[in-house]
């Protein structure tokens, strides 16, 4: 019996299943007029069946818990900005310049990306993970296509972070390019202190886990460019997301 292999039937309904589900939000993007909440609940929604299907312990756990936190974020800093508003009225018509307290976005933006590059599995080593994963889709052995999917299982929660920063950034009148030179900035001192912890003697692992995390950390730059254009592509096209300073009433 451990050597039956999944039915063809259930086998191509999952096919069926990942592929429409995770191209629905890049195919349909909805009008300019939707609600931020509801796109945002439209992309949680839309990936969740690959995260379902590629997920074997707690890595959907994992995703409800992260998808849960970004939102309440978002929603924990448009409150703060409109709070801000209510003491000092700004104008709506620009974007106003990148300030002390917008270290916090930088920060926690930084934050959640690691949390998500590491919350599904160790990336810094792919062999790390099990192919148990893909058995539900793929019960032959095919490094390419198994490669493939566990890279996808690993780059899900980013289709999320960045669709919530887009909002973010909008909401609070900060164009995408300032937050986008505070993140390089907080990048460039992780790159250098892992580079100096790059090691030459000791165990092969331990020589291949500094030079591996100081890859990442070179890499991320990169990265981050490509989660600013997916956020522009995922969520860039909603008018009704910047928070406008309350009418005050006599």
């Amino acid at each position: 019996m451990s050597n039956e292999r999944l039915p063809v039937f259930n086998q191509v309904a999952n096919w069926i299943m990942l592929v429409t589900a995770s191209v629905f939000p890049f195919v349909y993007r909805g009008k300019r007029e939707q609600d931020y909440l509801t796109r945002l609940l439209t992309i949680c929604l839309a990936f969740a069946p690959m995260m379902t299907l590629l997920s074997i312990s707690y890595e959907m756990l994992f995703y409800v818990c992260l998808c849960s936190c970004l939102l309440v974020w978002l929603e924990m800093e448009r409150a703060l900005y409109k709070a801000a508003l209510a003491t000092e009225p700004a104008s709506d018509a620009s974007d106003r310049q990148l300030q002390v307290q917008d270290l916090r976005l930088v920060v926690l933006f930084v934050f959640f990306v690691n949390v998500a590059f590491f919350g599904t599995g160790n990336v810094a080593s792919l062999s790390s993970f099990t192919l148990e994963s893909v058995y539900r889709l793929v019960t032959v052995f095919n490094p390419f296509l198994m490669g493939a999917l566990l890279i996808t299982k690993v780059l899900i929660p980013f289709f999320i972070i960045s669709s919530v920063y887009g909002v973010l950034t909008t909401s609070v009148a900060l164009p995408s390019f300032s937050l986008f030179l505070g993140v390089m900035a907080i990048n460039d001192i992780m790159t250098i202190n892992f580079f100096f912890f790059v090691s030459d003697y000791g165990s092969w692992l331990e020589i291949g886990t500094s030079i591996s995390h100081y890859c990442i950390a070179s890499l991320f730059i990169i990265f981050t460019m490509l989660l600013f254009l997916l956020s522009r592509w995922l969520v860039g096209h909603l008018a009704h997301v910047r928070v406008t300073s309350p009418v005050k009433r006599d």
